[in-house]
């Protein structure tokens, strides 16, 4: 009785597991779908711009760092028209980590490097590191 139930227990286990793993898998795609859907309503352009950072993010996440391109671009020059430093920080973090990937380094390091700069330049020791 012992064993069976061993046996019962490990599969629900191993089913949970399963579960857990495919959810893990598919949410990348959710985020992605609630962040297009939230930049389809009126929100204020910090909002935006964080926003399409985040998107940017969640096409990285799935290894979709062309469709993540043009969204770190729009929030690059949202960014750069309202003086937004943290957005525009993000922004050039983003594009470097595509181009890093693409295997364009002179446009990582460029990217990376006026990333640090804006980040040195507010004190963000948190996301320097």
């Amino acid at each position: 009785m012992n064993k069976l139930f061993a046996c019962i227990l490990g599969v629900i286990f191993q089913l949970q597991a399963t579960v857990c793993f495919t959810q893990t898998l598919k949410s990348p795609s959710r985020a992605i779908d609630s962040l297009k859907n939230i930049l389809q309503h009126p929100v204020s352009d910090t909002d935006k711009v964080n926003t399409l950072n985040r998107l940017c993010v969640a096409f990285f996440d799935k290894n979709l760092g062309d469709s993540a391109m043009p969204y770190c671009l729009t929030a690059k020059t949202i960014s750069e028209n309202i003086n937004y430093k943290k957005g525009l920080g993000s922004a050039y973090n983003l594009l470097a980590n595509i181009y890093y990937y693409k295997g364009n380094y002179s446009k990582a390091l460029e990217n990376n490097l006026a990333a640090l700069k804006i980040r040195e330049a507010l004190g963000d020791k948190k996301e320097n590191s």
